[in-house]
């Protein structure tokens, strides 16, 4: 059968969320063959009827119909069935008709949490589609409104799977189709009947940390950090801790930040440690679903008047395992020898680099060469455009404690 869609920008019968991987096994009359649903909703101002739509996975398309089996009322007494009206701005679950099969296999029976009043239909079928798959997407369509999920007319490779138990929620039910509109919910079980759970969750996050200037006579920096809301709701007040070589320096507080929108800080920090320095931010915000990307940090080196390396600890005890770490300023691109010796001559380690970047370390586990107590000699040799620099720096093995 040969079926023309109508494609509206605005559809009055929205696709909100679609659970085509229910939590469980799969196979005939199984948790995953059993438990998939579509969720609507109404964006009009109008009762609408949803016996007039058809829905299609493009593998089978199936009537939309009430629903009629009342043992669903034995653990949802609330739901509204028999019918196919669905009022204003008001929910709908199209549920797999055999979500209440008398002797369902494998766990997972009726495992929804529908809220009061929801309107339940099914198609008139045995499955949604055909038994619909993770990469599915699904068209609902009536003669004059039509609603997607899976973006069907565009060659983008959505949908694709997610974890198990999990749907897909909508972002805007009052914009397109799109891949950046849809979102795996933040719930196992998904949110059938209810607000989406994407709607709650704000997102703010640290896109970057950058030195925009540094004054190393004064031991002074200007440093900008970016911050972003990849949410879909405004952020609560917002916090940003400051450390460097993990002591606390200062933070900072931030108003709400809107979803999708960012905000770039700058800030004065001084008195950084001679050498080595790891300068690290970290962000606070309270209904952050994705804290990974709530960090950042940026590592740099200080350096005396002509001095381009320094051992760091010049001290290294045994028994506690510590790195060296060997920092460098070098002129420009190069390549670096470094050699360490014991006090007899004796050559312990080499490494040989070539260099690209100005500012840079090496690190170095001392416990796996077995050192003896004593004093060991680091060489470096760095040649560029057709000079040499050579510096000399020793540092002490002991077996003591701090």
């Amino acid at each position: 059968m040969l079926f023309i869609f109508i494609i509206s920008f605005y559809s009055k019968l929205v696709i909100t969320e679609v659970m085509a991987n229910p939590k469980g096994k799969t196979g005939r009359y199984y948790p995953e063959d059993r438990n998939e649903f579509v969720e609507v909703y109404n964006v009009s101002d109008d009762t609408l009827d949803i016996s007039t739509y058809k829905i299609t996975d493009l593998d089978a398309t199936d009537s939309i119909v009430p629903w009629k089996d009342s043992s669903i009322l034995i653990k949802y007494p609330t739901l509204k069935i028999n019918t196919t009206k669905i009022p204003p701005h008001s929910y709908c679950v199209i549920l797999d008709p055999e979500y209440t099969f008398p002797e369902p296999q494998g766990g997972e029976i009726q495992p929804y949490i529908f809220p009061e009043s929801l309107i339940i239909v099914t198609v008139g079928n045995t499955t949604i589609g055909n038994e619909l798959q993770q990469n599915d997407p699904i068209i609902l369509f009536s003669s004059n409104d039509t609603s997607t999920f899976g973006t069907p007319f565009e060659n983008d490779s959505f949908p694709i799977n997610i974890k198990d138990g999990y749907s897909y929620e909508r972002v805007s039910f009052y914009t397109e189709d799109k891949k950046e509109n849809w979102f795996p919910s933040l719930w196992e079980y998904g949110t059938p009947g209810r607000d989406n759970s994407i709607l709650f969750f704000s997102d703010p996050a640290i896109l970057s940390l950058t030195c925009k200037e540094f004054d190393e006579e004064r031991n002074f920096g200007i440093f900008k950090i970016k911050v972003f809301n990849n949410g879909f709701v405004n952020s609560e007040s917002l916090k940003i801790k400051i450390f460097n070589n993990s002591k606390y320096k200062k933070e900072i507080f931030l108003d709400i930040l809107e979803p999708k929108k960012e905000s770039l800080l700058s800030l004065a920090i001084d008195s950084f440690d001679f050498g080595y320095n790891k300068l690290e931010v970290k962000l606070f915000a309270k209904k952050d679903f994705d804290t990974t990307n709530n960090y950042y940090y940026l590592e740099l080196s200080l350096f005396k008047k002509n001095e381009y390396f320094i051992i760091k600890p010049e001290i290294f005890y045994k028994n506690l395992d510590r790195i060296i770490k060997f920092e460098f300023s070098l002129p420009e691109k190069g390549n670096l020898t470094l050699e360490i010796f014991d006090l007899k001559g004796r050559l312990i380690k080499k490494f040989n680099k070539k260099i690209d970047n100005k500012e840079f370390f090496l690190v170095w586990q001392p416990i796996e060469e077995n050192l003896k107590n004593g004093i060991y000699v680091v060489v470096m040799r760095y040649k560029y455009n057709g000079k040499i620099i050579e510096e000399k720096k020793s540092f002490i093995v002991s077996y003591g404690g701090d």
